[in-house]
């Protein structure tokens, strides 16, 4: 019997928020620090702020 296929994976880089771990810079859908050239953290799902349009994750807003 042959082992049955996964699905599809989905992307998930578009819409998370990662930061540099050396100088804390956030970056939506970029895992990479330019400056730093190092691998970011992942934080978690989220966007632009709509008041400042820096990179916030969707947990941070919702826990305070």
């Amino acid at each position: 019997m042959l082992p049955q296929p996964l699905p599809p994976s989905r992307p998930r880089q578009p819409g998370t928020i990662y930061a540099c771990p050396h100088c804390d810079q956030r970056y939506l859908g970029q895992q990479r620090c330019p400056d730093c050239n190092m691998f970011c953290q992942r934080v978690g799902y989220g966007g632009h702020c709509p008041s400042c349009d820096e990179p916030v994750a969707h947990h941070e807003l919702t826990t305070g």
